[in-house]
């Protein structure tokens, strides 16, 4: 939240005595990083974000204002580090662009926590991606949870019995984590498993009833970023579990806003959860449920931080409602063969927005297929447009298929014209465009839904 700083403003007279310039909460970090390419490296916190240039031996040094203690991400290339900053810390660090991730070790007043955090995360982040562990018969797998927090609870121990002495709120979130990574795990457990071998297993009674028990709104513990993922998925399956299988998904995710706001009783713990279920679901829905979003989003929200994140989002699509002029994009077929938007102007166009490695995207292409011969003959055409960074690929694939629909391929991927003008940051995303080459909808449904017969016959009338 922003905070309003008063100062004081000292008025001299004859006598006056000197007044001591005020010293801001602060820290510095220090570091280099060889074999990075990307020069430009972040620093983000819940307010803010810092991009930092790398010199030419990927060296860089920020001294920055601290607001409150916090957690911070830096990030490099794809990889995330996340550090604990508090008033006067001054860290520093070396490491490559392999080691990144992998071996990093800070040194300064502050090092000791970050390389408690960066070792407890290693541990919390093998145990969250790992198939093997999901796959364990529930016995198994609740030993291996067990082991999991004893080797987190003896870092903590270590960190707590450091004869320099230790952050006592530190040692706390670190109890914390550890704690709700073990409910975290027992929560996903039957899912997950179920996915990975087909079974239905479930974990003992009371195994189930400690997570039960511990589905609590308490904003002491959103120190834990553990909790918080802990909670907002146990609302959310909670929430699922009450709807009817019929309902139409944006309804959904716009009920289950309401339905948090009805449901917590402490604001922070809301506010959290609230902007969890909006940030990146918004960009996903139809211009009418984008709107309702941010009406109930505006209405329970009262983190300021955050709604100033969601107006940004919301207002970024104003140029994107429908009637609008659609972007302009060409790009070549197999073949080499240009395509632009212009070129099927006369025609309704579904556009698909895809990649060769996106699994939700390609299993849309069955129904993809079955929309195109339905459709064969109207006043509609169908266009693909890969955004594979591996052109090989889609090349691959389009000839092993041979589909009869566009495909074409955006030269610059995700960094192309139609991923930026239309604010994908997803997909599949499928979009539609009228006969004039202005919007119908820039988040159409896709085609494995009843709607977007609907939404076709409408606008083929």
């Amino acid at each position: 939240m922003k905070k309003i700083l008063l100062f004081a403003i000292a008025i001299t007279f004859l006598g006056s005595c000197n007044v001591k310039e005020e010293v801001k909460p602060h820290f510095t970090l220090k570091g280099e990083i060889t074999g990075l390419e990307n020069k430009s490296v972040y620093l983000k916190s819940k307010s803010s974000i810092d991009t930092i240039t790398l010199d030419s031996l990927g060296r860089f040094s920020i001294e920055k204002e601290l607001v409150e203690t916090d957690f911070y991400s830096f990030r490099a290339g794809r990889t995330i580090v996340s550090l604990y900053l508090k008033d006067g810390y001054n860290l520093s660090f070396e490491t490559t662009k392999q080691d990144i991730g992998k071996d990093i070790v800070f040194a300064g007043k502050g090092s000791l926590e970050n390389n408690t955090l960066f070792r407890k995360n290693q541990i919390e982040n093998a145990a969250k991606g790992s198939r093997p562990l999901f796959s364990n018969d529930p016995d198994v797998y609740t030993n291996k949870v067990d082991s999991i927090s004893n080797n987190l609870a003896v870092l903590t121990k270590e960190y707590d019995d450091t004869p320099a002495g230790h952050d006592q709120e530190f040692s706390k979130i670190l109890s914390l984590d550890n704690k709700f990574l073990s409910l975290f795990l027992y929560s996903i457990y039957p899912k997950y498993n179920s996915y990975l071998t087909g079974n239905e297993n479930v974990l003992s009674d009371s195994i189930s009833k400690l997570v039960t028990d511990n589905i609590i709104d308490n904003d002491e513990f959103l120190v834990s970023k553990n909790y918080l993922e802990f909670i907002s998925m146990s609302f959310n399956q909670e929430f699922t579990a009450l709807q009817k299988e019929d309902q139409d998904e944006e309804e959904g995710y716009i009920n289950y806003l309401k339905w948090l706001g009805s449901e917590l009783n402490h604001q922070k713990v809301k506010n959290e959860l609230l902007y969890k279920g909006t940030s990146n679901v918004i960009t996903y829905l139809s211009e009418k449920g984008r709107d309702e979003m941010y009406d109930v989003y505006t209405k329970l929200n009262t983190d300021l931080i955050y709604q100033e994140r969601i107006d940004i989002t919301y207002k970024s699509y104003e140029t994107l409602r429908k009637g609008m002029a659609a972007s302009k994009w060409s790009y070549p077929d197999i073949d080499g063969k240009e395509h632009s938007l212009d070129s099927f102007k006369g025609k309704l166009v579904y556009i698909d927005v895809w990649a060769t490695w996106c699994g939700p995207c390609k299993a849309e292409i069955p129904a993809l297929q079955q929309l195109v011969k339905d459709y064969q003959g109207k006043d509609i055409v169908f266009v693909s447009i890969s955004v594979d960074d591996n052109k090989n690929a889609w090349e691959k694939m389009i000839k092993e298929n041979n589909y009869d629909w566009y495909q074409i391929h955006a030269e610059k991927a995700w960094n192309s014209t139609i991923v930026k003008d239309n604010l994908i940051k997803g997909i599949p995303r499928f979009m539609m465009v009228d006969r004039e080459g202005n919007i119908i909808s820039v988040n159409a449904p896709r085609p494995t839904t009843d709607d977007v017969r609907v939404l076709i016959d409408e606008e083929l009338k």
